[in-house]
């Protein structure tokens, strides 16, 4: 999730993909729960029972025309029949110089419906006052209430660009002090607090616990987890979530890893990932030494049979080894294990005696330490 710098979807065109993003969070457990986090820092002011669903389609005329743009998530926030704020979600995985301007355009078009259904109140009760209908009878029209959007970025690196409207535009000399600013919310989920992530409550404390994690992985820090997924609540939902963010299908042998491996499942997805790399390196590393090497024997006995049986086994033997010593590099530079660990692991995965397992960790470690 690299800083891109074209939008990586058009929002207000529905995709698959952004379907699978948003469903998560539109239950209400999940999306209340953000709410609460997020802006109120964990206290509990927003109910499940009081977040209805809004429509988060909206339309616009521009050159005589009607255009359409669509939120990620909506909801309303209600206290009986009044309407005490709107909030929406939008769901960014890398930096996108228009954003800014989308969610503008959401705001400003929840407010213009705000203008639209006063006037309508306002029209109906005239025409009743007209049939004689008591003022008292009447429908109230009910007050502006604010329009709040969160942004959820996933990104890996923080957000380097302004979150304010006015810095991203150019403002003729004399202007600035007239132009009104506007300020988007974004939080940066993998660098969430650990209070923030254990204030949690729903299936979203897994989403933000893996991405901190992953996080803290680069940065060499180890990981912790404090909830198992066996207690996910929307595991479809939540799958689809992570795999679209992600751009990958990993996630979708969650269930399956559940079953099996419980607490440490979301530990073992990360594991795993680290182990593909550090193979698909100590493969690179071994091939590379192993062409030379067999080249050097082919050439030194100066006949083309043996440069031949040479090179290959050379390829082989530095292949080979060239894995086993990349396994080891991963284990002790990104999983942390302990050299008694690291042995145990490549006498299981390398078939090797452990007096071989020691001098390869041996020979590693010490080269690690130069």
């Amino acid at each position: 999730m690299n800083k891109v710098d074209v939008p990586q979807n058009t929002r207000g065109q529905t995709s698959e993909k952004d379907f699978r993003e948003k469903k998560l969070e539109d239950f209400d457990d999940v999306f209340c729960d953000i709410i609460n986090v997020l802006l109120f820092d964990g206290e509990h002011r927003v109910n499940e029972e009081e977040l209805e669903s809004g429509m988060p389609r909206s339309a616009y005329k521009i050159d005589g025309k009607f255009e359409e743009q669509e939120r990620d998530v909506k909801k309303f926030w209600k206290r009986g029949q009044v309407r005490l704020a709107v909030y929406g979600m939008e769901n960014q995985t890398g930096e996108d110089p228009d954003f800014i301007f989308r969610n503008f355009g959401y705001d400003g078009a929840e407010y213009r419906d705000q203008v639209r259904r006063r006037n309508e109140i306002r029209r109906k009760n005239a025409k009743l006052r007209k049939e004689g209908v008591d003022d008292s009878c009447l429908e109230t029209v009910p007050d502006f209430y604010p329009v709040v959007t969160l942004v959820l970025y996933f990104g890996e690196t923080h957000w380097k660009s302004s979150l304010n409207l006015k810095d991203h535009l150019k403002i003729p000399e004399g202007l600035e002090e007239y132009v009104t600013d506007y300020k988007v919310n974004l939080f940066e989920i993998a660098y969430l607090s650990e209070k923030q992530v254990s204030s949690f409550q729903s299936d979203f404390r897994f989403v933000a616990e893996y991405f901190v994690a992953t996080r803290k992985k680069k940065e060499g820090v180890e990981p912790t987890f404090t909830i198992g997924l066996e207690h996910l609540k929307h595991v479809e939902e939540f799958i689809e979530l992570m795999n679209a963010i992600t751009n990958s299908d990993r996630f979708s042998r969650l269930p399956k890893l559940i079953n099996e491996r419980g607490e440490n499942t979301m530990m073992t997805i990360l594991f795993d990932e680290a182990e593909a790399r550090g193979q698909a390196r100590g493969e690179a590393i071994g091939q590379t030494r192993g062409e030379a090497i067999g080249e050097a024997r082919g050439q030194a006995r100066g006949e083309a049979i043996g440069e031949a049986r040479g090179q290959a086994r050379g390829e082989a033997i530095g292949q080979a080894r060239g894995e086993v010593m990349g396994a080891i590099r991963i284990y002790a530079t990104e999983m942390h294990l302990s050299p008694s660990e690291i042995i145990q692991k490549i006498m299981t995965r390398f078939s090797l005696k452990q007096e071989e397992a020691e001098q390869f960790v041996s020979s590693v470690l010490n080269q690690e330490k130069k």
